[in-house]
């Protein structure tokens, strides 16, 4: 008792001379005391009572601010003196008393401070502390063993990384002096003990718990690290645990989840009026989640980079998504931890201070994030229980209105003209927020819709153009910049305005808040075939894509342009990738992919304008950029670039793409990309490149059964006012595509998902739009790229899988391209393809309509055709091709004109079918061989029927 009182005393003010004093002078054997007297076994008062004051004694002991003093400490300080002052009495007395000089003599004796700090047995007292954590009989003992096991592991940690140290100094020779005992707490039950004790009675009890869990969470990352530098320098693999973790600090976080660590317990310490136990609270929760935030992997995008992929959880981050779930759906953790961001305005009582608040909305974005993960996209039904429960999760954070919160947050606080630059608090706790948005926009329509009715665009744009934002963040670790989450926010909601419009029916279009995504196409849909039949395609006489662009999406675009995302765009865009730093390579890619995302949207939006207001002023807005960065101006958000003057955002758009191209070329040759994204980058390019070069239609509507489309979405653009524009950057792009021969290979590479799976539907759009709106010239340039030779295939597979869009523009590119290749001037192996593809759409003629088809799918049907027949009469202008055309193409179109020879001449559009079949036949006919073939096939009676269905068509008139 006396021991730990004068610990005590000189711990509270603030004078650590007597615990040093028990390392220098009574060393070993004290400590040692102290623990045998924790050893004692029996459960009388007395045997307690002694325990609690060893426990407490131990505690003050332990502390880490008294250790560090000790390992700073010389031996030629005032303590050490005085220590060996008293050791060299005791020695001398102990001579006098022995009646000689004693080995070693007292004049040899020396203290040496930083080692005294070994004769604590870190092992030895941690299982001491644990066994008597689980005393009932005496709750101070219990308290005092609790609040002693924080220091314990802090210690523990420290040890283990001087021994890992030590050894790196050797190159990883020598063998490690001190082992972690944190690696020991899961199979020893140390986890579940402490688990159990944040449900104490005893408030002091549950909060040392919760700090001895988070500290000891801590610990095992740091030592986790240290440990994996080590094998990296012994050439050893890494270690991986269940579930796909490869660290201990995840078999620790799942021991805690599995052990209730995340329920009601928690809830009441985050609930607590007193800041102090709120903010123990609130650490503990976010060390359960902080690698969401830390890891770039648990942030990702999807490859549609709109909403995230159901993760496989192969990445290592399974255990803390599970602990984020938990804490989501469990004990009331979730309303406990919004409750603390609450303010006034938000249904709050008291406003937190900014510190709690930030650990609060950390830990609230890394839950987001988990759920998003698993939950999937805002579409479809959940295939699993793993989904289901993150759906569930997702639900309490629609409760709880997160988005709502962090958005509150992010309003209010740019209002008030903060220092962003500064890495503050503030600065953290917007960022944050951020995170939340982007999590929460990328699987809840609900918060979208939201977001999108508040003018969240502009806030978000305003946010990530301010000064410093573009600085490497502290919250994730250093690997992405700060404005990271606000402009994967603004992509997600421009994106999803976007596929909305070309999803709704004209009598949704108005409709300004309401979300109507529909589920995703699911596979195994196709044409015809058993009770399936056709897949759900607009029909080529109606019902396809608006070109009347709906208010709201009018207003978020202008919106967006003036609260400064074309210059923000341009930062990032042109901004360097450090490649040398993957970690911070893997932030500055996610900005440039999001800054893509954006720019395909705002261009995909402005494109769909019938009324040319949206374009006008996205293109008045690239030029002001380009005239800002001319003349050396810092306005409109841009940072003093050194971007040249010459380039506005499409060029710097299409030169990053030729260089994301360049780059992802090596890398798949050598090996050296990791775990870059760099396949989705080449997929961002492609997507913004496209839409900058007029495609209109979403990569992302290929997929859903909803998307309104039709022929006249696949086939030429009519001319306008930007008109040039276009044509510049069709140009430009075709140059980086299929310019010399080190992009030959890169087209067909893409179209066959050498990039990722996600870059097929990209690429296939770009080069769609460069046939459709730029000069004719450019059309040989890619039919040679090699472009050609993957799309009978593709053709194929799409029409097995019932994909029209897939379907539709692979057919437009062979239509348009398919007329410039000649045998001998390119690879065979395009006109092996084109000679494949003539006869995939000749079989397509002959499919029977049916009686019983629905009248959408019999319009479906129709339209394929006709674009199949328009397709076969362009590539009947290439004279290659025509022994390939009279042997499959021109049975199929007798038999076609033989059902479909009734000539209305106020259909115009049947009209135009025929008579694209009629010029295939002229064109191939000359040939006697093939006239020949021609008569084989009753292409005389077809013609004779299409003929008198006309005269009597005129004579009616």
């Amino acid at each position: 008792r006396a021991l730990s009182s004068l610990l005590a005393l000189g711990n509270l003010v603030g004078d650590d001379s007597f615990a040093q004093a028990v390392y220098l002078i009574g060393g070993k054997e004290v400590l040692d005391a102290i623990l045998a007297l924790l050893e004692w076994s029996g459960s009388a008062k007395k045997t307690l009572a002694v325990q609690e004051q060893a426990a407490r004694a131990l505690f003050y002991l332990s502390d880490a601010k008294m250790i560090e003093s000790l390992l700073n400490m010389s031996s030629g300080s005032d303590i050490a003196m005085k220590a060996v002052e008293v050791l060299k009495a005791t020695q001398k007395k102990e001579e006098d008393e022995k009646g000689g000089p004693q080995l070693p003599s007292s004049s040899t004796i020396m203290v040496n401070p930083p080692a005294s700090v070994e004769h604590l047995d870190i092992h030895r007292t941690i299982r001491n502390c644990l066994d008597h954590t689980t005393t009932s009989a005496s709750p101070s003992l219990q308290r005092w063993s609790a609040s002693s096991l924080r220091n314990l592991i802090i210690e523990d940690q420290r040890r283990s990384l001087v021994a890992a140290s030590e050894s790196a100094q050797t190159g990883g020779v020598a063998p490690l002096n001190y082992e972690s005992f944190s690696l020991q707490l899961v199979s020893s039950g140390g986890v579940m003990i402490l688990c159990s004790l944040i449900g104490a009675d005893d408030a002091d009890t549950r909060a040392h718990a919760t700090a001895a869990l988070s500290a000891t969470i801590d610990a095992t990352r740091a030592v986790d690290a240290s440990q994996a530098t080590l094998r990296e320098m012994r050439g050893e693999p890494p270690t991986s645990g269940s579930n796909g973790n490869s660290t201990s600090d995840a078999s620790i976080v799942e021991a805690i989840v599995s052990g209730g660590g995340c329920g009601s317990s928690l809830a009441q310490l985050l609930l607590s009026a007193d800041d102090a136990v709120a903010g123990m609270g609130c650490s503990f929760a976010s060390s359960l989640v902080r690698p969401i935030l830390t890891n770039p992997q648990g942030s990702s995008l999807s490859e549609g980079g709109m909403a995230q992929s159901v993760g496989k959880d192969d990445d290592g981050l399974a255990a803390y998504r599970n602990a984020g779930i938990a804490l989501a759906t469990e004990g009331g953790c979730l309303p406990a931890l919004v409750q603390l961001l609450r303010d006034p305005n938000t249904g709050g009582q008291v406003v937190r201070p900014v510190e709690l608040r930030k650990c609060a909305m950390e830990t609230l974005a890394a839950i987001c994030l988990a759920v998003s993960y698993k939950a999937g996209g805002p579409d479809g039904e959940p295939d699993n229980a793993a989904m289901v429960i993150a759906r569930r999760a997702l639900e309490r954070l629609e409760e709880e209105q997160a988005a709502h919160i962090a958005f509150a947050v992010l309003s209010s606080l740019g209002s008030q003209n903060l220092m962003s630059e500064r890495d503050s608090p503030t600065s953290q706790l917007r960022e944050a927020a951020g995170i939340v948005l982007k999590a929460m926009s990328s699987c809840s329509s609900s918060a979208t819709s939201f977001l999108r009715s508040n003018r969240a665009i502009s806030v978000l744009m305003a946010a990530a153009s301010e000064e410093g934002m573009m600085q490497n963040s502290s919250l994730r670790a250093e690997w992405a910049p700060r404005c990271l989450g606000m402009l994967e926010a603004g992509a997600i909601i421009m994106n999803r305005a976007w596929t909305q419009l070309k999803c709704k029916s004209s009598s949704d279009s108005d409709e300004d808040d309401e979300d109507v995504d529909s589920p995703p196409m699911m596979p195994g849909n196709s044409f015809y075939g058993g009770d399936e039949h056709m897949g759900q395609y607009g029909s080529i006489h109606g019902g396809g894509s608006s070109m009347n662009l709906s208010k709201s999406n009018l207003d978020l675009l202008l919106e967006a342009i003036d609260a400064g995302a074309i210059p923000l765009a341009s930062l990032v865009v042109f901004s360097k990738i450090e490649f040398h730093d993957q970690p911070k390579a893997c932030g500055s890619i996610r900005a440039k992919i999001a800054c893509c995302r954006l720019l395909s949207a705002m261009f995909g939006i402005a494109r769909s304008d019938g009324t040319s207001i949206g374009l006008s002023r996205l293109y008045n807005a690239v030029d002001s950029d380009l005239m800002a960065r001319s003349a050396g101006g810092r306005g409109g958000g841009w940072r003093g670039s050194n971007v040249g003057p010459g380039e506005d955002l499409v060029a710097l758009t299409v030169s990053l793409l030729q260089s994301t191209i360049s780059h992802a070329q090596h890398t798949m040759m050598t090996g050296g990309a990791g775990d870059l994204p760099l396949p989705d980058l080449v997929d961002a390019a492609l997507s913004a490149v496209g839409s900058m070069c007029g495609a209109h239609i979403p990569s992302s509507v290929a997929k859903r059964e909803d998307a309104q489309l039709c022929s006249d979405d696949f086939g030429l653009t009519s001319e306008d006012d930007f008109s040039s524009r276009r044509h510049d950057a069709c140009a430009a792009a075709c140059d980086v595509l299929a310019s010399d021969a080190s992009s030959n290979s890169f087209l067909p590479t893409v179209v066959i998902g050498g990039f990722g799976e996600g870059s097929v539907l990209s690429a296939l759009r770009l080069v769609l739009a460069i046939v459709q709106n730029g000069p004719i010239h450019l059309r040989p340039k890619l039919a040679e790229s090699g472009v050609l030779i993957p799309l009978s295939d593709i053709l194929r597979n799409a029409f097995s899988a019932g994909e029209r869009y897939n379907f539709s523009t692979a057919l437009a590119l062979i239509r348009f391209c398919g007329p410039h290749i000649s045998v001998g001037s390119v690879d065979s192996g395009i006109m092996v393809s084109l000679r494949d593809s003539i006869r995939i759409v000749s079989s397509i003629l002959v499919i029977d309509e049916g009686e019983n088809t629905e009248e959408a799918h019999l319009e479906t049907l129709r339209s394929l055709k006709a674009e199949c027949l328009l397709t076969l009469e362009s590539l009947s202008t290439n004279a290659s091709l025509w022994g390939t055309i009279t042997s499959f193409a021109l049975p199929s179109i007798s038999e076609f004109l033989q059902i479909n020879q009734e000539w209305d001449a106020k259909d115009h559009q049947f009209c135009a079918v025929l008579c694209a079949a009629l010029r295939t036949v002229q064109r191939v006919i000359p040939i006697p061989s093939h006239a020949i073939a021609m008569a084989r096939t009753g292409m005389g009676a077809s013609l004779a029927g299409v003929v008198c269905s006309m005269e009597n068509s005129f004579s009616a008139d």
